[in-house]
Parts: C-alpha cells; sequence; structure tokens
C-alpha cells in the first residue's frame, strides 16, 4: 500500500484481516475514507490520518478509549465503531459528526452534556449508542443538536425524565428508547414534552 500516494478511498470489508491496520494505511496523507468492517482487526485506535472522513472499523476487536485528540480530525464525518471491544464514554466532540455508530460496545459512564454543549453549528444527524452501559439520563444539551434525525439509546441503563429541550431538534423523526434498565418515568407525558399527539 505505501506506494499508492494518491489513494483516497480504501475498502477491505470482511476479509479476515487480523491485528493491528497496517501502519503504511495509516501513513496514506490523502485517504479520505477507510472501510474495514467485519474483520480480525484489534488493538487501539492511533490518530494519524487527518484528511479522514470516513472511518468504518465496525465489527472488529478494537478496545479501549476513543482518543481526544481525534478531535483534531477536523474533517472527519463518520465514525463507526459497531461491535468493538471500546469502554469508554463517548467523547464531546463527536457531537460535530455527521454520523456516529458506537452500539454495541462497553461504552460507560454518562452522555457527555459536551456533545451538544459546543455545537451549536452541529452537523450529527444519526447517533447510535444502544447495548452500551451509559447510566445516568441524557443530557437536556443534545436539545442544541438541531440537524439530529436518529437518537437510539435503547438496551442501556439510562433513566430519568426525558428532556425536554430534545423538542428542539426539529428534524428529529427517529428516536429509540426500548429496554432501558430503568425505565423513563410518564411516558405519556415524555410524549407530550417532546410534542408528540
Amino acid at each position: 500500500f505505501g506506494k499508492l500516494t494518491e489513494l483516497r478511498f480504501l475498502s477491505l470489508t470482511f476479509n479476515g484481516l487480523e491485528g493491528e491496520v497496517l501502519e503504511e494505511i495509516w501513513a496514506m496523507k490523502k485517504l479520505e475514507v477507510l472501510d474495514l468492517e467485519g474483520n480480525l482487526i484489534s488493538g487501539v485506535l492511533p490518530v494519524k490520518l487527518k484528511n479522514m472522513r470516513v472511518l468504518n472499523l465496525g465489527f472488529n476487536r478494537v478496545v479501549g478509549k476513543i482518543s481526544s485528540s481525534w478531535s483534531s480530525v477536523k474533517g472527519l464525518e463518520v465514525l463507526n465503531l459497531v461491535g468493538n471491544g471500546i469502554n469508554m464514554f463517548v467523547l464531546g466532540f463527536v457531537g460535530r459528526l455527521r454520523a456516529v455508530y458506537l452500539s454495541f460496545n462497553l461504552l460507560g459512564r454518562v452522555i457527555p452534556s459536551e456533545i451538544g454543549e459546543h455545537c451549536g453549528g452541529s452537523e450529527l444527524m444519526m447517533a447510535l449508542l444502544y447495548s452500551n452501559v451509559l447510566e445516568d439520563v441524557i443530557p437536556s444539551e443534545l436539545g442544541r443538536l438541531r440537524k439530529l434525525e436518529v437518537l437510539d439509546v435503547s438496551r442501556n441503563m439510562l433513566g430519568g425524565p426525558m428532556p425536554r429541550e430534545l423538542r428542539k431538534c426539529y428534524e428529529l423523526s427517529v428516536l429509540v428508547l426500548s429496554n432501558l434498565f430503568n425505565p423513563i418515568p410518564d411516558v405519556n407525558g415524555t410524549a407530550r414534552d417532546l410534542g408528540v399527539e
């Protein structure tokens, strides 16, 4: 791969690739889309590709945390790490992505309010965080994600009142809250709070 200096798109899905992502791939300066879904890739996730727009490492064996240094990859739009062993909390910078897929991991603690706090001009349209071990409540700051269309936080340990601020997510068309460990009180009131008739 080292001599493919103009490569912008690389897809090697479902090929049984094992071990860490080759250093030669991370060295491709112009690479914008890296799709390695469905392999046996392991290790931690280094921050090497500054031009990356789409990173898909879904259903591999990536472990550890999402480093805050990923916030330096300014052009990143889609991050797919579904079905790995990511075990730290969701970092606030994901609020400026277009789509984040972090389901079927070991994400713990809370959904950070920073996802909405620092994203007045947020582009986030889809956030799939289901089947983790997220706790506490859904933060009201998510109401600042005005372009959010899909939010799925089902199969977690979230509970508490539904934030009324989600009414400000005018594009929100899919909201999945099923199988939460702590039931959301007053489901009928919640629906009214969100403008559901």
